[in-house]
């Protein structure tokens, strides 16, 4: 594909902190290709191994699975800019879950650096890699740090900065018991710690919709112990 100035951007950007550069970018994109995914459908499957690494550059992608009646369970948005399941297309393993498409979205399918002619652009390019991959597994692993150590208003407060949008709100794609079970706590604990964050004014609660008002009082809950 020829590569636009954005995408060459988009590229450098994901691979921070580690420096790709323009040229290096320009070059492993022209070996990419796009895949224009719909609204509602499937970026990836769970048991299927990735065609290569999965980079988001436009949309919004959820990561979750489907459950006994066929009902996509959300526990993860990828925006922009993020990669998707690097650890596992590095290991080219089948995925664990599914990603499906909440928008219409724009993936590049990028190959391995091994198709870099230049040995030294294939060392940046893997070094590249392996410190996104390690940040985006050092994520989740401090996410189920998280959900073993803090309290349920903690829990919840982890899950809602992980799931809000950039229009600072989250849209719950399950029942409220569903996502207690998921939290580790009962349905009535999880509507207490509703109640009391938002007459603290932290979030508003409007039916299955859930506005973030005070992201910094959120996130001091997701930290404490």
């Amino acid at each position: 594909m020829t590569a636009s100035a954005t995408d060459q951007a988009l590229l450098c950007a994901a691979c921070a902190p580690s420096r790709v550069g323009v040229a290096v970018a320009k070059t492993w994109l022209a070996h990419a290709r796009v895949l224009p995914c719909g609204a509602g459908t499937a970026v990836y499957c769970r048991g299927r191994r990735t065609p290569g690494l999965l980079l988001l550059a436009a949309g919004r992608v959820n990561i979750g699975s489907f459950d006994a009646q066929g009902v996509h369970r959300r526990w993860q948005t990828a925006e922009a800019g993020q990669w998707l399941d690097l650890p596992g297309a590095l290991l080219q393993a089948p995925h664990l879950d599914d990603a499906i498409a909440e928008e219409d979205a724009r993936v590049l399918v990028l190959p391995r650096p091994d198709v870099l002619a230049d040995p030294a652009a294939r060392a940046i390019g893997w070094r590249a890699l392996a410190t996104a991959a390690t940040a985006q597994t050092h994520g989740l692993q401090r996410s189920l740090q998280a959900m073993r150590t803090l309290d349920v208003p903690g829990r919840l407060a982890v899950w809602l900065l992980a799931h809000v949008s950039p229009r600072r709100q989250v849209v719950l794609q399950q029942q409220k018991r569903a996502l207690a079970t998921e939290l580790g706590t009962t349905a009535e604990n999880l509507s207490r710690c509703l109640r009391l964050m938002q007459a603290k004014g932290i979030v508003a609660v409007d039916g299955y919709t859930i506005h973030v008002l005070d992201r910094a009082a959120l996130r001091a809950l997701a930290q404490s112990r």
